[in-house]
């Protein structure tokens, strides 16, 4: 099958030019093909059912809001960045404020390619199942809000300036592993894997900045690194696995005596990708038990690596209010790291306000140390259930139930 779309999108429209149908379109296909090898094969006991499959599709799209080619007023909300701040209309009064977002006109439509290859089989009279697929798709001249200085009179700009990767795989498994009179077991199990990295940004940008409060795409890293201040190593490290620049040398201490962070960790002079939020993998374990007419189901999820910056703790930590600096309150202890000249560390530290509302602590430079592991596996669902016979209710209008 083939099909070929042709959208305009609003969005584009640029509103100091004559309209232009042409700049606001664009047309994107897609193919898919299905392959029943199965019905060439003479009929088995062992194999019930094989197809493999093939598709590529593109998908284009505007920019994220209306007006995107052009700078516009928005309704005022003046804050602190902590609280919701104040939003106008207030007391009869309607405020607007020129967007902090400067619109560009030579924005272009954003486009997604991906391609996709499946195979699907079934087997022992559709007794297991296992669909598997590959797919690697590819974003260009995606519209992000870039960075701007502030001595523009803006924060942002809209730019065509992402291109993204993605690959990965998924696997789906189907199986009764119990089959009674009385009894069975089926599962379904969900796997998943995908790797996200930031191919490219406009020349000129290093970073972008995605939201919250350190998540940014960075060009050659994974999608929405947690970018910030880390502990300064006595070298920078190579690339690891997940494609992270992390430095992976020793800590260095400070070995000053002079300096109120003596015996403390050394900040690095330079932010750092110091976190990945996305997981290695997924997986999700589906479970329905019958016995009779009883029936129980439960669904299990697995997520294992990606990580997060917990800043509740981070601010807690400040104020001496955290679960960490209250276990650890005035402890003295001796870093894991090396002096300034490369000998193990031997300073000990106490970890009392002074360490708590240091450079390395809460509101501090040093981000690397409140990010946390995200792993986790949870009972994401259970349910119990009666299926109640017909012939209960023999003789009235209920007819069933469970």
């Amino acid at each position: 099958a083939a099909t070929a779309r042709q959208d305009y999108v609003s969005s584009l429209v640029n509103p100091d030019v004559e309209f232009d149908a042409s700049s606001i379109g664009f047309i994107y296909p897609s193919v898919n093909l299905g392959f029943v090898f199965s019905e060439l094969m003479p009929k088995s006991d062992f194999l019930t059912f094989g197809k493999l499959r093939a598709s590529y599709a593109e998908v284009g799209g505007g920019a994220p809001s209306a007006y995107g080619t052009s700078t516009v007023f928005t309704q005022a909300g003046p804050g602190d960045g902590w609280v919701d701040g104040i939003t106008f209309p207030f007391a009869g009064t309607t405020s607007f404020t020129k967007s902090n977002t400067l619109g560009n006109p030579n924005l272009v439509p954003e486009r997604s390619i991906t391609t996709e290859v499946g195979l699907d089989l079934r087997f022992f009279g559709n007794r297991l199942g296992l669909d598997a697929t590959y797919y690697n798709r590819k974003s260009i001249d995606m519209i992000l809000p870039v960075a701007l200085p502030g001595s523009t009179g803006y924060t942002s700009a809209l730019l065509n300036a992402g291109e993204l990767s993605s690959k990965g795989y998924e696997i789906f498994l189907t199986t009764t592993p119990i089959e009674r009179d009385n009894f069975s077991w089926d599962l379904l199990v969900n796997f998943d894997k995908n790797v996200t990295l930031v191919e490219r940004l406009a020349e000129g940008i290093e970073s972008q900045y995605l939201g919250g409060f350190i998540s940014y795409n960075i060009a050659g890293q994974p999608f929405g690194v947690i970018y910030g201040g880390a502990y300064q190593r006595d070298n920078t490290g190579d690339a690891n696995d997940d494609g992270l620049t992390l430095p992976d040398g020793n800590i260095v201490i400070n070995d000053d005596p002079s300096s109120p962070e003596y015996g403390y960790q050394v900040p690095d002079a330079s932010l750092r990708v110091v976190g990945n939020p996305n997981p290695d993998f997924t997986v999700g374990f589906n479970n329905t038990l019958t016995y009779k007419d009883l029936k129980l189901s439960f669904l299990i999820d697995w997520k294992q690596g990606g990580e997060m910056w917990n800043g509740t703790q981070w601010a807690l930590t400040y104020f001496g209010m955290s679960q960490v600096s209250a276990e650890n309150r005035g402890d003295v202890v001796v870093f894991d790291g090396v002096l300034s000249d490369g000998t193990p560390n031997n300073i000990p530290a106490t970890l009392d306000q002074s360490y708590y509302t240091s450079s390395v602590s809460g509101f501090g430079s040093v981000d690397e140390g409140f990010v946390q592991s995200t792993s986790w596996v949870r009972l994401r669902e259970i349910s119990l259930s009666y299926d109640l016979s017909p012939k209960m209710f023999s003789g009235n209008f209920i007819e069933g139930g469970s």
